[in-house]
């Protein structure tokens, strides 16, 4: 597994390089640990790694009922509905993501969260680095009604037969 980078210093790379952390690691944090820690080595500056790994061990602790969802085979995934280039410079930027969390499994029925993320990054040997990524504290705008045609579409095994193996888009990054 790796998460080298292939997007440019251009806005678009840093906007695309925020898409991928947000979406990669908000997926992963909680489901598979392992590939949320990898991505933090990998892709976060060096001075924040230790930080974000604890925050994540941190963040799995407080969320038992998820992580039991997950152990029963239940999933969830990551949608980037939106995001905005707070500040720019060809060394650093800032980058707003607006992002839905999609979860369901066995014994939950599916929901979503809708929430903002910070990124700042740093242009370091030729790819975007994080320097933080935190979850907003603003409350983050929410659909109020999601309809749907078919009440199947609301059912646990709808979303298992139609989003298996389904994960968040990675722009110029090798994914497993």
């Amino acid at each position: 597994m790796a998460f080298r980078s292939a997007l440019s210093v251009a806005r678009a790379g840093v906007l695309a390089a925020a898409d991928n952390y947000v979406a990669v690691g908000s997926e992963t944090v909680l489901q598979d640990p392992q590939r949320y820690a990898t991505l933090v080595r990998e892709t976060f500056a060096p001075g924040y790694q230790t930080r974000a790994i604890r925050e994540g061990q941190a963040l799995r602790r407080r969320s038992s009922a998820s992580i039991a969802n997950y152990e029963a085979g239940g999933r969830a995934l990551a949608v980037v509905a939106s995001r905005r280039l707070d500040a720019y410079s060809d060394q650093v930027a800032k980058v707003t993501t607006w992002t839905a969390g999609v979860s369901w499994g066995p014994d939950r029925r599916p929901g979503q969260r809708w929430f903002f993320t910070e990124t700042s990054q740093r242009w370091d040997g030729g790819r975007w680095r994080v320097d933080r990524l935190d979850e907003s504290t603003r409350v983050a705008p929410a659909p109020g009604l999601v309809r749907y045609s078919d009440k199947s579409a609301v059912d646990t095994g709808t979303f298992d037969s139609e989003l298996r193996d389904m994960t968040a888009p990675s722009y110029g990054v090798a994914t497993p």
